[in-house]
This record gives C-alpha cells, sequence and structure tokens, in this order.
C-alpha cells in the first residue's frame, strides 16, 4: 500500500501540509490498507473516515479547512471501492438466475418483485414493531437515524446529472425538482423533513450530521450512494441503489405515517412523509420508463450493474434496520445524541 502523504505530493506538486494535516493522512494509511477487503463489512473507523470527507464534499464550505481540502483523499479511497465493490458482489447480487438482457417492462418488474420480497421490505420485523408499539419518541428516533441519507438525497440524485441527456435527464431532473420543493422553499423535503424531526423533539443543528451520530450500517448506505456517484463508471449502481428505493418506499411509509397518526402527530407535521407516500409511486414508474429503460435496454452489463445497486441497497437497509430494532427494543435509543431529552 503506497502511502497517501506521498501519492498526494507527487501528484499535485506541493505541501500536504497546506491543505491537509500528515496526520489526517497517516489515519487513512492506517485505515485503508484493509478496507472492504475480502468482501466482509468494513469496520466503523474506515467508513466514519470516509463518510466525513465525502459529507464535507457534499455539504461543506468550500473553503473549509476541513471540505474541499479532503477531495484528494477521497479520489484516492475510490480506489479501494472497487475491490469493495468487486469483492461483495457475491453477497448481495440479486436477479443472478435471470436471463439477461430483459425489456424494460420485465426488469422493472422483476426489481420491483425483488424489493417488494426483500428483508429490508414491511417484511422486516422493525415494521411491526412500529405499526403496534414504537411510541412518539422512538418513531422520532427511527426518522432520526436514517438522517445522512435521506437529508442528502438532493445531493445524491444530483451527482447523476452530469452529462446525462434525453428522457433519463428529464426524469432525473423532474425528481430532482420535487426534492427541491418544486421551486417554492418551504417544500424543500429537506426543510419539511427538519420541520418533523423539530416537532417530534429531535435535534436539528449541524452537529447532526457528525459521523458519530450513527449506525455503521446507515455510514456504510451513504458512503454507497455517494462513492456511487461520484464514479460516472458506477453510475449504474447508483441507479439501482435509487430504483430500489422508489419501490420500498410507498409501503414502508404507510405503516410509519400510520404509526405517526396513531401518536396524535397533526398532518401538517408530516408532509414531508407524505409528499414521498404518493410521489415516489410516480418515480418508480418514471424511473422504469424514462431512466433504466433507456440506458439499460439490451444490455446485460447495464442491467447487471443496476441489479448489483438494488442488492448493495437492500444487504444494507437490512443491517440498519436490525440495528434500529435492536435499539429500540434494548432501550439504547434513548441514549442517541440525535434527542433534545431522553425519553
Amino acid at each position: 500500500m503506497q502511502n497517501f502523504y506521498s501519492i498526494f505530493e507527487s501528484n499535485h506538486a506541493v505541501e500536504a501540509s497546506s491543505q491537509l494535516e500528515q496526520s489526517d493522512f497517516a489515519k487513512l494509511n492506517q485505515t485503508v490498507g484493509d478496507l472492504f477487503s475480502n468482501g466482509e463489512s468494513p469496520d466503523r473507523t474506515v467508513h466514519s473516515a470516509v463518510y466525513e470527507i465525502l459529507t464535507a464534499r457534499l455539504v461543506g464550505e468550500r473553503d473549509s479547512e476541513c471540505g474541499w481540502a479532503y477531495l484528494p483523499a477521497a479520489s484516492l479511497l475510490l480506489l479501494s471501492y472497487d475491490q469493495y465493490l468487486q469483492g461483495y458482489s457475491q453477497i448481495v447480487g440479486v436477479g443472478n438466475e435471470l436471463q439477461l438482457p430483459l425489456t424494460q417492462k420485465k426488469l422493472t418488474d422483476e426489481i420491483k418483485g425483488i424489493c417488494n420480497n426483500s428483508s429490508c421490505s414491511i417484511n422486516h420485523p422493525l415494521f411491526a414493531y412500529i405499526s403496534s408499539k414504537a411510541t412518539k419518541p422512538e418513531l422520532g428516533y427511527i426518522l432520526a437515524s436514517e438522517n445522512p441519507c435521506d437529508l442528502n438525497f438532493v445531493h445524491l440524485l444530483s451527482l447523476l446529472l452530469p452529462g446525462i441527456s434525453g428522457s433519463p435527464a428529464l426524469e432525473i431532473i423532474d425528481n430532482f425538482y420535487d426534492e427541491m420543493g418544486r421551486g417554492q422553499l418551504d417544500s424543500f423535503h429537506a426543510t419539511m423533513r427538519l420541520k418533523q424531526m423539530a416537532s417530534a423533539g429531535l435535534k436539528t443543528d449541524d452537529s447532526i450530521l457528525s459521523a458519530e451520530n450513527y449506525f455503521t450500517s446507515e455510514l456504510r448506505h451513504f458512503n454507497a450512494y455517494a462513492l456511487n456517484g461520484f464514479r460516472r463508471d458506477r453510475h449504474f449502481y447508483l441507479i439501482g441503489m435509487m430504483f430500489a428505493t422508489e419501490f420500498l418506499v410507498p409501503s414502508q411509509l404507510e405503516v410509519i405515517v400510520n404509526a405517526w397518526c396513531r401518536t396524535g402527530t397533526p398532518a401538517s407535521d408530516m408532509k414531508y412523509m407524505s409528499d414521498h407516500l404518493a410521489g415516489d409511486v410516480e418515480h418508480g414508474e418514471g424511473w422504469g420508463r424514462s431512466v433504466v429503460g433507456p440506458l439499460c435496454e439490451n444490455n446485460v452489463e447495464r442491467q447487471r450493474a443496476v441489479l448489483m445497486g438494488v442488492g448493495l441497497h437492500i444487504a444494507i437497509l437490512t443491517t440498519l434496520y436490525d440495528n434500529i430494532l435492536d435499539a429500540l427494543t434494548s432501550g439504547e435509543w434513548r441514549e442517541s445524541k440525535l434527542l433534545k431529552k431522553q425519553n
């Protein structure tokens, strides 16, 4: 394993200390050596480091010394991510029995079926708990547990836009415009989500995106989204992850919204969820017809990459839901730093 500090100096002909402390590169050198090795889940130290780098890239200030300065290091991490994808494919691959290529409708139907019958669908025991037992504070904790991906989804979606054209571009831009509230600031999905978080007694300040607040599985989820988005040759993995989301979310949200209603939450505090409940059904159909169809028609390699993204999404979410349910049943959720008060 080459030393990141040396690579940085040779590639950029500058002193690394002018942008990034040598100690930061030393930390990367210690953890990246076995990053994603042997197809096993990376440990928390690695995922936290990658997450902090990538969130600085997505949402940090351009002049922040902990933001854009990390880009060279983040780009080097992508090399290790390639090894991760290759090793992990045997574990999370779905649809391996399918005779590719499929027609657009057949591929969409297969992916919809895979998602609806997956281990992270409403069949996961977390949703039975939500339906019958979850209190309002617990529902708030569940909402907060997915902050990194949900609050940054619009940024992640934007990674697919450069260089895309035709009907795929129109569909993704329409999805992006929805996330941006159709031009209305109060309807920005992130804004509506923060409003619901505040009403549920959750923190909404800048500290909520710190890696220490989240399960490794959620950090891993964000990292998979972002790293696939940063590489155009990995965009079909990201398309698969996002396509799976459109099929999984509506039925999950129906259970969750009903639970919030059961706790007496007014509809005005759940606009974020109600918008997604209706919108994701439309986006699922639109992505199949206008994104996956045109981009993957008669292309085995692209269809396999989309299926890989679907499988990756399912595997990570299953672990995340396991983690959340364990925290709820053990009472550990009460220690979350995302809560304004201990419940």
